[in-house]
């Protein structure tokens, strides 16, 4: 598999799949804070893309959900990626 390196807000660097190898076994990924509208994902995206995605829509409401929720969907995104039959027929994974 793919993999791309990601620098963080940080400047930590990180390894996490390409979002082109899950998005063919998943419909959508969403992510959220309650009360608040969930943001899907269903196209595929880079880290710098969810990244960004996931720190303007989630952290002005709670900044930890976005750091965890940013943790789950990378670490969500390599689980598919090396163990797809894990996750056959789901359409759709909510986080937050």
């Amino acid at each position: 598999m793919p993999q791309k390196t990601q620098k963080t807000s940080n400047g930590v660097q990180r390894k996490s799949p390409s979002h082109d190898d899950v998005h063919p076994r998943i419909l959508q990924l969403t992510v959220g804070v309650t009360g608040q509208q969930e943001t899907v994902f269903d196209k595929p995206m880079t880290p710098a893309e969810i990244q960004s995605v996931i720190y303007s829509t989630i952290q002005p409401y709670d900044v930890i959900q976005a750091v965890l929720q940013q943790e789950v969907v990378l670490y969500c995104g390599r689980l598919i990626a090396t163990n797809p039959e894990m996750f056959k027929g789901i359409l759709k994974i909510r986080v937050g």
